[in-house]
């Protein structure tokens, strides 16, 4: 990720291609036919679509960059654009200038660049799901942003992609899950691929990062009767590598990353910080149907004295007032059979966001959903299947009962995801295993699963939310192609 500020804008490094000296040259404005870019300081519109060029770290463009063609939004193949190259120099990001396009050596025409004009591409409508062939240690969530990028789903939010997801000063939450060792819980090298690319943001991260999660003191043998953000036997490469190691890491290079186990404090009751009170605890809503559910949320300080409604935001002691769209969550599950739900996926992960023994929701059908709405959405769901759990016993996953699957997806839906990685990853692979169990990860069924995901669906549509279970409502882009 630390090369992604070179490729931010729909940049790809290649090979270089040399020029040829001797082309003639025309100066901008004097070929009728020079446009005024609309795609940013790095794209330059030609013929039926556009080449991108690469700029250094310091902003500019040396001679003999290499570029590539796009055409109708979609990366040519290299024999098209391989041939192209841009000549010039960056002088300022925020006055025009232009460069020279050439190819095979060639002059076709200078092109003023505005780095003021609109971007080319439309932000993302409707739902997507991103997969990518990654183990967590290589280059794969750098390269899922970029597909998610020329796709119009920018991970980055910056003056040019207002629309993007996280700003330089945001408070990032990842709500991963801790509540199991081995292969149980979110895989601790996606996790820190994640973190490096939030710091890594295109003009520098100066926010927090904060990884979260609650295993409701019941069940698995952390050290509060739940989950754990140090397990021995982590879910990693190198299986000794906990999420609290990954969280140290950051911070002896001086970033702000914290963790943050809510088990401690789970079956805390307490009120919200405006209120007066200051305590780490649950906060148990007002929202409810009057029966069968109740929304509750974490409220707590970070070591770095942040404190957090999960509710409402990023809470200010002098002004007494919250700052919601400052607070960002990801949500990070661990694809696997459950015995009871069927699936954990990007909906069952979080009922990790309330208290179990404060609110427990587990029973109503659609509560999820609410928790969500009431809480507000997550900006982003990121799937690890890098293994998973085809495990009768889920939601445990021992070592020795995960499959290695090496993949991993982000989307802006969590119903189309989950809907997704069950039925083309979970199923499949679990079927040669256990048919009859994996009979009841098919979302498409009448089982646990099937079932509260239609609801799940059902209550976000009632809220105009449009998360969808429809394969033809949904893109899917597996290693940057769509499907």
């Amino acid at each position: 990720m630390k090369n992604f500020k070179k490729l931010f804008g729909l940049m790809l490094a290649l090979s270089l291609v040399l020029l040829i000296p001797g082309c003639s040259e025309i100066e901008p404005g004097e070929d009728p036919d020079n446009p005024i870019i609309t795609g940013g300081p790095y794209t330059i519109t030609v013929e039926n679509g556009t080449i991108e060029g690469v700029a250094d770290e310091a902003g500019k463009y040396p001679h003999n960059t290499a570029i590539r063609l796009v055409a109708e939004n979609r990366i040519a193949t290299n024999e098209l654009f391989a041939s192209w190259t841009l000549e010039g120099e960056v002088v300022s990001r925020s006055t025009p200038y232009s460069l020279r396009a050439l190819r095979d050596g060639h002059y076709i025409a200078n092109y003023i660049v505005d780095p003021d004009a609109p971007i080319l591409i439309d932000p993302l409508e409707g739902s997507a799901i991103f997969v990518q062939d990654t183990d967590g240690t290589d280059d794969g969530v750098e390269r899922l942003i970029e597909t998610m990028f020329e796709n119009g789903l920018f991970f980055y939010k910056t003056q040019r992609y207002p629309s993007g997801l996280i700003a330089v000063d945001d408070v990032v939450l990842l709500k991963h899950n801790c509540q199991w060792p081995q292969r149980g819980g979110t895989n601790t090298d996606l996790i820190r691929s994640v973190i490096q690319a939030i710091l890594d943001h295109p003009d520098g991260f100066e926010g927090e990062i904060i990884v979260a999660d609650n295993g409701h003191r019941q069940w698995s043998t952390g050290p509060y009767g739940g989950g754990s953000l140090d397990w021995a036997q982590g879910n990693a490469k190198d299986t000794s590598q906990s999420v609290l190691k990954v969280i140290d890491g950051f911070k002896e290079e001086g970033y702000k990353v914290t963790g943050n186990l809510w088990d401690v404090f789970t079956r805390d009751l307490v009120e919200e910080f405006d209120e007066g009170n200051m305590t780490d605890g649950f906060v148990r809503d007002n929202a409810s149907d009057g029966n069968s559910w109740r929304v509750s949320y974490a409220k707590f300080t970070t070591e770095y004295g942040t404190r957090i409604s999960f509710k409402n935001g990023i809470f200010d002691e002098v002004s007494q007032t919250y700052d919601k769209e400052r607070f960002k969550v990801i949500n990070m599950p661990v694809l696997k059979f459950h015995n009871s739900a069927h699936v954990t996926g990007a909906i069952k992960n979080y009922f990790g966001t309330h208290s179990q023994q404060r609110a427990d929701n587990h029973g109503a059908l659609g509560s999820v959903a609410r928790q969500m709405i009431v809480m507000g959405l997550p900006i982003l769901h990121i799937m690890d299947m890098i293994y998973i759990g085809t495990h009768s016993g889920g939601p445990t996953i021992p070592y020795a009962n995960a499959t290695e699957i090496n993949k991993v997806a982000f989307s802006n839906d969590p119903i189309a995801l989950d809907y997704w990685a069950a039925k083309y990853v979970l199923m499949p692979a679990y079927t040669p295993i256990d048919a009859a169990n994996a009979a009841r990860t098919n979302p498409d069924g009448n089982t646990n699963f099937g079932n509260n995901l239609r609801r799940n669906r059902d209550v976000f549509n009632d809220a105009e939310i449009p998360y969808t279970t429809n394969e033809s409502e949904f893109r899917v882009f597996e290693n940057g192609i769509e499907k």
